[in-house]
This record gives C-alpha cells, structure tokens and sequence, in this order.
C-alpha cells in the first residue's frame, strides 16, 4: 500500500513538470531560454523616415532597441492606411511577425476568433515584473485587452491623456462685447447672436461666423453635449442614446444654429475644413470647435493677421440633460497581440517589460544633451528641426509608455520667450479644460458581433441622411419628424434585434468592465 502511495506521488510530481515544461516550451517542444533570441514586430509605414535616416527597418531608434535589449527585431513595415489587410494577408499566407501592433480593439478580436492569437496570461505571469505590476495599478486596463474566453489576448498601456475634442473661443470679442463666456447651451446661443449681428471685427460688415469646425465631425461634435453619441446603461438596460429625447434636443440645437446663420453652413462640403480654418485664422469667426489642442487653435496665423486677437478654451456646456464632457478617448491606447507561432514569447515579454522600465522615455523625447535638456524635470526640446529629422518619425517604436501629460508642463517645454510662453500657457489651459468634465462612456468598447456591424452598414447612413435633412433643408423635415423616422427606419432594418444583442452582449460582459476607481 506504501509503494503505491509513492508511485501515485511519483506520478503527480512527473506530471506538473510535465504540464510546467509545457507552459514554457514551443509546438515543437524547444524550451524558450534556448530559443534565438529573435522577434519580428509589425510596424506602421507612415512614410516619414527621412531618407538621411535610413528606413523603417533599420535606422538609429531600431538600432538603439536592438544594443539596449540584445534582441535581434526584425521590424515588418505595414502600411497605415491599410494595416489590417496587409496583417490579415501576412496571417493567411503564414507570415505574421511575431507581435502585432494596431489601435483596433476589434482588429484583434477577429484575429482572436481566428485563432491566430497567443493568450499571454502565463507569460506575464512567468517572465514579467514591470507589465505585471503596471496591470496591477492600471486594473482597469485589463478589460480591454481580455477575450470571450476571460484570457488576456494582447497588452496595452494607458495614454498620456485622454482629451480629444475641444473649443477655442475669441475671449477679446466677448470682452469687447460685455459677454461672459457661456456655461449652458442657451447661453452659447445667446452670445453668437449678439456676436454674429455685433460686427466685433468693426470692417461694417455682417460677415461674422459663430462657429466654424476644425475637424471632420462637424457637426457630430454637439452630440457630446447632449450625450447621444453612443449607447449607455440605464438601471441595468443597454440604451441607443440616438433614439431617445436626447437626440431629438441635439437635433434642434443645430437646426438652430444652422437656420440663424450661427454656424458655417458650407460644413458638408469643406470636408477638409481648409475653408472654415481660412474663416478663423482671418478673424472671422467667434469659435472653432473640434480638437483641443493649441495646434488646432491656429493661434499663430491668428495673430499674425490679427495681432489683438485673444483665444481662450471653452468648457462643454450643459444642456436640460446635464453637463457632458467633451469627448474623451478610451484610456487603452495601443494593442500589441502576440502570434500563436511565436517562437520565443519570453522575449517578448522581457522586451516589452524593457520598454515601461528602461525605453519608454529616451525612445519618446530622444537622447537628454541631443534632442531634449530637462527644465525642472521636464524635457525640453533644444532642436525643433533637429528633432523633426532625427525623433519624430520615432512614434510607431514606442510599443509601450508611462508617459503622461500635466498641464503645467507646457509653459516649461515651450522656450522663455513671450509669445511662446503664452502658446505653453494656452496649451497646458486647454489640455485642463478638456478633461475638467467627465465624458460619459457607460460600455469601454463596442461589442464585435458581425451582425450589428453589418446593421450598423447599413443604419448609419439612413440616420446621417436624416440628420443632415433636419439641420440644413429648412422646414423639409422638423426635429420631431426626424426623430420619428429615426425610429421608424431602426425599426424597419430590425433594429429591435440588434437592441437584444446589446443587452445580451452587456449582460455576458458586465462583470469584467471596470473604472479606473475601482
């Protein structure tokens, strides 16, 4: 009986060395530390390696990875614009680098239902510290990156910020004018009625615009204020915010602005807002409304045709609904999913720990006494053009990062002269302005289900119709007319099913959606 106890504890240990060789070992059974110490890395080929630099596949920041890690990385260019299908033809034919990089969550979801994907859950476990520790903090982070079967698929790192969307405002007008800047939707209608009939620029014209666009959502941007841009969870219930009262008032609000002339009509055909940029920067226009960022704000053009002009950024307003943010990205920014026929994931691994520990940084702002000096902790650019040559085609190398934005950095990386000063002031004021309010995402991402994809094809367009025929065709269509063939049309396309979808989609998911509070 006492030989049997042994031989049955004999054969216990064999097998969880058994099933413990297997976690480290490759399909054809050679264990990862004798593997080469080799990994190929999808790439985006944006085109813009300067000649002088060499090519996306080998060049000074390749090169520093490669001396840094001791990782031979042959880096896989695949164009931007086209990425998913240059790896979707790589994984049909049998030649996936081993790492992929995309910013689509639901890219790698198909790849995932395709079987093409490695779960990395034992690799984190077994060969990470810094990803291991930095999902700990970043929690919230692992619901984007876990699959249907409740494994991890992929890794990613939270953005330096999240701000997106945002307003630029000619605060010298409203001074000049008596006007407060405006906190409601009301009060925006308010003050571009007295600006658009003021003439503020004094040329004894009535050729002010209130709003123009800097970006090519126009005018989708004002579905963030009345928070009906996307689904959200009601009680415990999926809710199609685009077929609620709530788009009915974003509807009316924009009918408003177009029908009293206070925002930019020709929106629908300046695609490129070329035209509505030209508006603003020739101090024609009250506001410009789309990114936040001091580069959309085109302030210098602005003063430079008009030196007394004075921008200031705008919180989104309120509504009867509330106060919305200004639409926010989700926190996960890129993914990076490793091949099923991966040879060696524990460099992997060790490659990606190596970028939150040690590549992060110098891969971001460069080499400190070259391309940046650090200013009270901050690095400061020395060489614009320098920089622009040697560092800026440098993004796509940036696999994972800790970096962050404060908005009272700016001011430090911008040089000491006014004018610049006042540029780094502005920046770092929109960038808080721009998060000073939460933007509603009650779901993290969309659910990846062919058939509202499919539904989706083929609503969308209907109701961009419909929109777009309340807004600018007068008496054509109401608001309340539009709502009712919104919801006739998702009725007739079966919208009904794709509501149980959702729900069910919700119900089977809820548990692994969590904040960053949490």
């Amino acid at each position: 009986m006492k030989g049997k106890k042994i031989s049955c504890i004999i054969l216990c240990m064999a097998l969880c060395l058994a099933l413990s060789s297997c976690s480290r070992n490759g399909k054809n059974g050679q264990n990862y530390d004798d593997a080469a110490n080799e990994l190929s890395i999808s790439i985006f080929d944006r085109g813009n390696v300067p000649a002088s630099e060499g090519s996306y596949e080998d060049n000074r920041w390749s090169q520093f990875i490669e001396q840094e890690t001791g990782i031979k990385i042959t880096w896989v260019p695949v164009p931007r614009a086209r990425s998913r299908e240059a790896l979707n033809t790589r994984f049909a034919a049998g030649t996936a680098p081993d790492l992929v990089v995309e910013f689509d969550r639901n890219f790698f979801v198909q790849l995932y239902n395709q079987g093409v994907l490695a779960s990395v859950d034992g690799f984190i476990k077994d060969y990470s510290t810094e990803y291991k520790q930095y999902l700990e903090d970043n929690a919230d982070l692992k619901q984007y990156v876990t699959f249907s079967d409740g494994k991890m698929y992929a890794l990613t790192n939270r953005r330096a910020h999240v701000a997106t969307r945002g307003v630029w405002v000619r605060k010298d007008w409203l001074d000049k004018l008596g006007l407060s800047m405006p906190t409601t939707n009301e009060e925006l209608l308010d003050v571009l009625r007295v600006i658009v009939n003021s003439d503020p620029d004094g040329n004894g014209k009535k050729d002010t615009e209130g709003i123009v666009f800097n970006s090519n959502s126009a005018p989708f941007v004002f579905q963030d204020m009345f928070t009906c841009r996307d689904w959200y969870v009601e009680g415990d219930t999926v809710v199609n915010s685009r077929l609620t009262d709530r788009y009915e008032a974003y509807l009316t609000f924009v009918k408003t602005l177009y029908d009293e002339g206070l925002m930019y009509r020709e929106y629908i055909t300046d695609k490129t807002c070329q035209a509505q940029d030209q508006v603003w920067t020739s101090g024609n226009a009250a506001i410009t409304w789309g990114a936040w960022g001091i580069g959309s704000s085109k302030y210098p053009s602005l003063v430079a045709n008009i030196p007394s002009a004075d921008i200031m950024p705008m919180e989104m307003v309120s509504t009867q609904f509330g106060r919305n943010g200004h639409f926010q990205d989700p926190p996960a920014q890129r993914y990076i999913a490793l091949n099923n026929d991966i040879k060696n994931p524990k460099a992997a691994i060790k490659l990606l720990d190596w970028y939150l520990s040690d590549g992060w940084f110098p891969l971001t702002y460069g080499i400190e006494g070259e391309h940046y000096q650090l200013n009270d902790g901050v690095p400061v650019i020395i060489d614009k053009e320098k920089n622009k040559n040697e560092l800026d085609y440098n993004i796509d190398y940036v696999l994972l990062t800790k970096a962050t934005s404060n908005p009272t950095w700016f001011t430090k990386k911008y040089p000491a002269d006014p004018f610049n000063q006042k540029l780094g002031y502005l920046e770092g004021l929109a960038l808080e302005t721009a998060l000073k309010h939460t933007y509603r995402r009650d779901l993290p991402y969309t659910p990846d289900i062919n058939e509202i994809v499919m539904f989706n094809a083929e609503f969308d367009p209907i109701l961009e119709e419909i929109t777009e025929t309340v807004i600018s065709k007068g008496a054509a269509m109401s608001p309340a007319q539009g709502m009712e063939k919104i919801r006739s049309e998702w009725v007739r396309l079966g919208g009904e099913r794709i509501e149980q979808l959702y729900q069910q989609w919700y119900d089977e998911n809820k548990s692994q959606f969590i904040s960053k509070t949490e």
